[in-house]
């Protein structure tokens, strides 16, 4: 049996302290043909990543690792049934996208799932959700992936992507973290802006839960930010080819910053921005990164990754809020010929 190395990352998410797993939805233009669904998902994805159709195992010696198995798509895709002749089934899906939060990979196969909801809601024809463990990969890997499938049409593998129309959003124009936005002459970056909307929205709901102005700006709230630690940043010329290796980042490799919430009243909005701005920028010039990941290495080769596990496990545990964000793919996105209308994820086994 062929076998490949885990990541350092990738132990640690395994262990029995972290369940992280990740639900990707994305809501298509029209009902999915399972049978063929399945072939692609095989052909394109099983095949040719070797995550995607291994398990983990631990050898004699302790070590942790990838083998590879044969893969059942029965045990992976999976068509729920809902009750028939319903103009809208919005209900039952929302419903069906919440349990997956508590639904449990098994560790005897693959660690991911496909679910097709052919049910009409209001923002599509039918519905795709892919539930994969967090030991395959981060987000940045996931989108790339996802590009690079969507890379290869269906009916015809040597014709070439269909491109976002330029009138879509001018955002796409180039890579959303090197974005810039301009207010009144502020200019930041898309990622500083989020974080800033984070925490002005923050503000606004102690605001509305609590009274007392006093008590809210002497709260003591922090904000952990997942980064990509990796060079590559754009999935903009990752490609995947019939029978050949994959260009796709795969496991993970994320850092994380952790950020003071600001709870005193400010009058402009923007300047929750500023503050996002010039807290950010200090992080990302410390050492502490860096410093963070190798911490966490040497624990798991010291002391195991059960110990690294515990100390990501106490530092999100004592976190307010956790703030996570990758950027999307240029193209339009295309499955089994479908195009992909809207899509968002979720992580779910977060410490609670």
């Amino acid at each position: 049996m062929e076998q490949l190395a885990v990541s350092p990352l990738g132990k640690i998410l395994n262990t029995p302290t972290f369940g992280l797993c990740v639900q990707a939805v994305a809501e298509l233009d029209k009902p999915v043909d399972i049978p063929s669904a399945k072939k692609s998902i095989f052909e394109i994805l099983v095949s040719q990543n070797p995550r995607f159709s291994s398990i983990l195992i631990m050898k004699e010696n302790g070590v942790v690792q990838w083998e590879k198995t044969e893969v059942n798509m029965d045990d992976h895709v999976f068509v729920p049934d809902f009750p028939p002749h319903l103009i809208s089934y919005d209900k039952y899906v929302d419903e069906y996208v919440t349990d997956m939060h508590s639904r449990k990979l098994s560790p005897s196969r693959p660690l991911w799932e496909f679910h097709f909801l052919n049910y009409k809601t209001t923002n599509g024809e039918a519905t795709m959700i892919m539930n994969v463990h967090h030991t395959l990969g981060d987000g940045a890997s996931f989108v790339a992936l996802a590009s690079a499938c969507s890379a290869i049409p269906s009916h015809n593998p040597t014709l070439p992507q269909t491109l976002i129309p330029p009138s879509t959003s001018q955002v796409h124009k180039r890579t959303l973290d090197t974005t810039w936005f301009g207010f009144d002459g502020i200019y930041r970056l898309v990622n500083d802006v989020v974080m800033g909307v984070v925490f002005y929205g923050f503000r606004q709901y102690c605001q509305m839960e609590l009274s007392d102005p006093k008590h809210i700006e002497n709260l003591r709230v922090t904000a952990m930010t997942l980064i990509n630690t990796r060079t590559r940043r754009s999935t903009k010329n990752v490609k995947v080819k019939p029978k050949s290796k994959t260009g796709v980042p795969q496991g993970n490799s994320f850092g994380f910053l952790q950020l003071k919430v600001p709870m005193k009243k400010l009058e402009n909005p923007l300047e929750y921005v500023q503050r996002a701005k010039h807290m950010t920028d200090k992080k990302k010039i410390s050492l502490a990164t860096l410093l963070i990941s190798k911490v966490l290495t040497y624990i798991t080769l010291f002391k195991g990754p059960e110990a690294s596990a515990r100390v990501m496990y106490n530092t999100l545990a004592n976190t307010t809020l956790s703030v996570t964000n990758v950027n999307g793919p240029m193209e339009q996105l295309i499955f089994e010929g479908h195009k992909v209308k809207n899509c968002f994820f979720s992580v779910s086994g977060f410490p609670q």
